[in-house]
Parts: structure tokens; sequence; C-alpha cells
């Protein structure tokens, strides 16, 4: 079965999608930005996973969720790199803190698979959520990046096919029509961190053109 990365990957780099998957050549070293995004992916899960608990313990479970990561991973430098990713979790709880109240979390971190046109397709969400002041359903993804700006981003995945499978996906084995995507962006520069969410609709149309 194949996921959105699988196709993404060729459609990024074809010789390294070959080398990833097909020769499953894996690297002897983590990559920092690889781990950056992992364990902000991990302590935001952690931090919506745990809406209704107080502000400390949701806080606690994050950080622990964002330190395992680290731990785990190969990088030297691991108390620099822990309290860089705890300053970037604090900044972002303290930016969307009061906005989050507007959500109800429907599903977390879900992962599946579905039978399109006789093709396995694997796809994994961070959150399902429902936005109370819009009526609507969203899956809820994270992106972080040091280069990119969040214009660019933004259209980066809203062009390629991991969002239409996610809300795909997510409406399929919910039942529920999952309006579009809520994209937390995490910018982590050189001297500063910067936050910035992002709502995107998917179309009807391209959810027609996905599984197709």
């Amino acid at each position: 079965s194949f996921g959105s990365s699988y196709y993404s990957d060729f459609m990024l780099c074809p010789q390294y999608h070959h080398y990833a998957w097909d020769a499953r050549l894996e690297s002897l070293q983590d990559k920092l930005s690889l781990v950056k995004g992992t364990a902000i992916h991990a302590a935001l899960n952690a931090w919506y996973r745990s809406i209704g608990s107080t502000y400390e313990e949701r806080q606690d479970a994050a950080v622990e969720a964002l330190m395992k990561v680290i731990d785990e991973s190969t990088i030297v430098e691991k108390a620099d790199l822990y309290d860089a990713l705890t300053t970037v979790f604090l900044e972002y709880t303290i930016k969307y803190g009061n906005i989050e109240k507007d959500f109800d979390i429907v599903r977390s971190e879900v992962e599946s698979e579905i039978i399109i046109n006789g093709a396995r397709f694997t796809f994994r969400i961070d959150q399902l959520v429902q936005m109370n002041s819009r009526k609507l359903y969203y899956v809820m993804d994270t992106k972080t990046t040091s280069s990119k700006s969040f214009a660019q981003m933004y259209a980066d995945v809203q062009n390629g096919i991991q969002y239409p499978g996610y809300v795909y996906g997510a409406s399929r084995i919910t039942g529920t029509d999952v309006f579009g995507v809520i994209t937390n962006g995490v910018r982590m520069l050189k001297n500063e961190n910067q936050f910035d969410r992002d709502f995107s609709a998917i179309t009807k149309d391209r959810l027609q053109e996905f599984e197709e």
C-alpha cells in the first residue's frame, strides 16, 4: 500500500524516491530538520490530545513527547535542541492558547488505509477537529520549515496530493463531511520563531481528482 509521502517524494525527486522507497536505504545520522519537525509534531499532538486537562498537565505531556523524540534521535547536542524546541512550543501555545478553545477534538492520531479503485492508500492524520464557530470539520496538521515562506509552504501542500488524501480518508473512515485542513505553520529561523495558521478548503472537485 502507498501513502501520500510515496507519491510526493517521487514528484519532489525520482532519484530520492528510488533510494528511499525501492532500495530502502536509510541514513545512519538523523537529519536535524527532520528531528525538529518530528519533535514539534509530537508536542502539538500531545497538547491537542490532552484538551480538557489543566494547562500545566497539557504542557507537561507535550514537553515529555518532545523530549522523547530528541532522546531517541542520533543528534549529539540534545540539551541545546531540547531548549530551543521547548521555546518554540511555548511560544506557539501563547499565541494560539485562546483560539483553540473553539475546537473540539473528534479523533486524534488517526492511522488507517482505504481501497481506492483497487489500490490501497495509507494515511495518518494528526487530529480531526470540529471548529464550533464555523460548524465545520477539519483535519489539523502541522508543517515546520526553516527556509520556506508560509505562502510557499501552504502552496506546496495545497497543490499536492497530501491534503486531498487526508480529507478523503478522514471523510471515508469517520462518515463525516470534512471541509478541509487547518495547517499550523511553524518557521524556525536562526534569530526568531514565526507562527501562522491557514485554513484550506478542499473542494469536491479536488477530492474527485484524488479518487481518480
